[in-house]
């Protein structure tokens, strides 16, 4: 176990110590809708992060992509925005915040940072307001609602985007 971090540790060397961009593909759905699996994004390392930015941070199963919900001086709560937990990690796992997401031959800017923030938090409080009951939160109007939203933010960011060219 100490291998694997000392082993990431020395591979993030250089994204610690960088300004530069770097790319990466997105794995899994915690951040679906606006992200999904196969999605390539590129990740920046920024001085200062926001409330609603999608941060890459380095975490115990890895790097993960999640969006920062809000932030005290040394530690910042980030979620997956269709996860209905956070996870608080320090502002030294940080790498960098995501800039550009290309999804095909669409690729566009993450956009509407704060908004789409309170909403994922929403989605907790929602869950909080069923108990922790998954099926019950998912069938909540005012969760279908915010899932119609980011849903249709999607297919709008991706509709008004500009093409990569093959």
């Amino acid at each position: 176990m100490k291998k694997l971090k000392l082993t990431r540790w020395f591979s993030s060397i250089p994204l610690y110590c960088s300004t530069l961009t770097f790319e990466m593909y997105v794995v899994g759905g915690s951040m679906q809708p606006l992200l999904k699996d196969g999605d390539r994004v590129t990740v920046q390392r920024v001085d200062t992060y926001y409330p609603g930015d999608i941060v890459v941070f380095c975490h115990d199963r890895g790097l993960t992509v999640h969006r920062l919900l809000w932030q005290t001086k040394d530690r910042i709560t980030c979620k997956g925005d269709s996860n209905l937990f956070c996870e608080v990690i320090s502002t030294e796992d940080i790498l960098g915040k995501v800039i550009l997401i290309q999804s095909g031959d669409a690729h566009f800017s993450p956009a509407y940072g704060p908004l789409l923030a309170v909403l994922s938090y929403n989605k907790i409080l929602i869950y909080k307001a069923h108990m922790e009951d998954k099926l019950s939160t998912r069938r909540d109007p005012a969760y279908v609602e915010i899932q119609h939203f980011l849903h249709g933010l999607r297919r709008n960011l991706i509709k008004n985007s500009s093409r990569v060219e093959q």
